[in-house]
């Protein structure tokens, strides 16, 4: 008999290890998972069609049934004794005879539960059609994936619910890929006998990147990730791996006076074939028109490679940034210097973009770079709050006002009016109208976060730092925005992995150490925090900062004379330094003490200094123990917090 069905794949995880160790107790745990099986796909009006080994086929007349006892049995395993499960679904036409059941379907759902990790369950997007309209069934998307022995790419959802694991893309188990529709611009290689010109080389394939994303259903790999593999010679498969692409674009530039030649090669990483290749002959002066041929070439040639929907089409083409080449070359410049993310380099692309304002007072996204210099160097201390934001300020409105559909400028701005202002809704609006303009920036989507963090959207910020991460997957700074998420929604296990791969990509993230101790710190570790934190310490030049954190670990655990000598270095900076605001630092370690009054003045001292970090006190960790207290919430609402 043949019908269509909801069809669910359910697998026990790590039995067969557990029978090795103590088989009396995986034994208890096989039964109790049977029982639980039964009852609540029965309850559902499903029937198991097959006990195979540690799992189930299951079969259910309607997606909403099948996805609700999923729900069910996912919440009933998390009790103790847990038991590690994991749950595909699908929609599909199944036969259904006395030799069981068969169709497409059920091997789409066995493939889809493979993906899965303990504690989620994955769903097609044929299940999400049936669900999304269901306000109890919420999901959240984790993108197309091509499964073994299954034609089409399928679009994957993972319910969310109470006591249910919602993985990242990229924690997905088995065999899945991304399709075609996802790239990576590799850096391009410079070929002119000028090592100067390895700016320009890098610009170009930035330049690339972000034509790139103007094309609708293109997922683009933001470019820490893509730089990565810079002067690496690695295999292209290995790379579309670790970055989750099908395509990649690599290539070269040759610069000669006002000439250029560009090289271009889209491969498929699956196989290392060449989808196409071609060379540019150009002079300077057309160079964005080159990118934009390129751009839309290699659009073109996906859509071929993969048949989209009619209404997928490009956006509209960039508009030409500057007319000035010498312009162009100087913001370049800029933007090599910017992306090595130190405060000496700052000043240098500072002083790049200024040269590119003075050659073309109109050129938009000079402005834009010189918006976001002066926030840095606000944000770590070279300049002070004040003179950062006006002159932040003045840049950035002056790139709107040149470009008002400039992503850049409204990123600038809404950080700005987050940090500076306090202005919560109108750093949304900016922050929001930036991902419009540039949904594949996962620049954007990580200053999104900010905002969501300092509103205290705490599940909003879980899924926009998780998108950021899905783009640049090899970026420190987006792993450890997601570990701090993590860890602010009271995740903080899950959030101390992504510190770990954070470090593991650059050993020296100072960020990612503080994260990483205090993720041991609300989870209840003290000790394993202090390791961490002490590394972290030490990290800092001099080993003078770092300390605020370490008195909330130690007053944790129970150390209080070490708690009260971190105390007190703090204390001995701040007369030593007045110009210093200490009263940040002061506020998270009094909290820790138990001292709230006291902590309480320190953190109207640090607004009444207009301290950036004031944004984040509603739900920083290290302030838990102020959050209900009357006169904090009335100094932070006061301020509009």
């Amino acid at each position: 008999m043949r019908r269509l069905s909801a069809i669910m794949f359910t697998d026990m995880v790590g039995y067969t290890a557990l029978m090795q160790e103590d088989e009396h107790r995986a034994k208890n745990l096989r039964d109790r998972h049977r029982t639980v099986l039964r009852d609540t796909i029965e309850e559902h009006g499903g029937e198991i069609v097959q006990f195979y080994g540690d799992g189930t086929l299951s079969v259910f007349p309607s997606a909403v049934q099948g996805v609700a006892s999923a729900v069910r049995i996912q919440q009933a395993f998390s009790e103790d004794p847990q038991i590690p499960v994991r749950i595909g679904l699908h929609v599909g036409d199944i036969v259904h005879d006395e030799d069981g059941v068969h169709g497409d379907g059920v091997n789409v759902a066995a493939r889809i539960q493979g993906m899965a990790i303990p504690g989620s369950v994955l769903v097609s997007d044929k299940i999400y059609d049936e669900v999304k309209n269901h306000r109890d069934y919420p999901t959240v998307a984790l993108g197309s994936f091509e499964l073994k022995n299954v034609q089409e790419p399928q679009a994957l959802y993972a319910l969310k619910a109470e006591r249910l694991t919602v993985p990242a893309a990229d924690e997905l188990a088995g065999t899945g890929h991304l399709p075609k529709k996802s790239i990576a611009v590799l850096p391009f290689v410079s070929m002119s006998s000028d090592q100067e010109d390895e700016y320009f080389a890098d610009g170009i394939t930035e330049d690339l990147i972000n034509a790139l994303t103007r094309f609708e259903g293109l997922q683009v790999t933001a470019r820490t990730s893509s730089f990565a593999f810079k002067n690496k010679n690695e295999d292209i498969r290995k790379i579309g791996e670790a970055l989750n692409v099908g395509v990649v674009l690599e290539g070269s530039v040759r610069r000669a006076g006002n000439r250029i030649r560009i090289a271009a090669q889209l491969i498929d990483t699956r196989d290392g074939y060449h989808l196409f290749s071609n060379v540019y002959d150009r002079v300077l002066d057309d160079i964005f028109e080159t990118q934009d041929e390129l751009a839309s070439t290699i659009a073109e040639e996906l859509r071929v490679l993969l048949p989209t929907d009619p209404q997928e089409t490009p956006a509209t083409r960039a508009k030409k940034p500057t007319e000035d080449s010498e312009a162009y070359s100087a913001y370049l410049r800029g933007l090599f210097s910017w992306n090595k993310w130190t405060p000496d380099d700052t000043m240098d692309a500072l002083r790049a973009f200024e040269r590119s304002v003075q050659l073309d007072p109109n050129f938009a996204l000079a402005h834009s770079g010189i918006a976001r210099c002066y926030i840095h160097l606000g944000a770590v201390g070279r300049m002070s709050s004040e003179e950062a934001l006006t002159r932040a300020e003045t840049a950035a409105m002056r790139a709107l006002e040149l470009d008002p559909e400039s992503a850049e400028a409204q990123m600038g701005l809404g950080l700005i009016h987050l940090f500076y202002h306090w202005d919560l809704p109108a750093a949304k609006s900016h922050l929001e109208r930036a991902l419009e303009l540039n949904p594949g920036s996962a620049e954007g989507h990580c200053y999104l976060g900010f905002y969501l963090m300092a509103a205290g959207k705490l599940d909003q910020l879980v899924e926009v730092a998780e998108a950021a991460v899905a783009l640049d997957p090899l970026s420190p700074v987006m792993l450890d925005a997601l570990g701090r998420a993590l860890v602010v929604a009271g995740r903080p296990e899950r959030g101390s992995s992504y510190f770990d791969r954070a470090l593991e990509l650059a050993p020296g993230f100072r960020s990612a150490q503080e994260g990483k101790g205090l993720s041991y710190l609300i989870a209840g570790r003290p000790e394993e925090a202090i390791r961490e934190l002490e590394a972290y310490r030490r990290m800092i030049p001099g080993g003078l900062g770092g300390y605020a954190p370490l008195v909330n670990a130690y007053a944790a655990a129970g150390r209080m004379t070490e708690a009260e000598d971190y105390l007190a270095l703090i204390q001995e900076r701040a007369t030593e330094d007045p110009s210093a605001s200490a009263d940040i630092e002061l506020s998270a370690a009094l909290a820790g003490l138990g001292r709230i009054e006291e902590a309480l003045d320190h953190v109207q001292r640090a607004i009444e200094r207009k301290d950036a970090s004031v944004a984040f006190l509603r739900t920083g960790p290290m302030w838990l123990p102020l959050r209900d207290h009357p006169r904090f919430e009335e100094m932070l609402s006061a301020v509009g917090l």
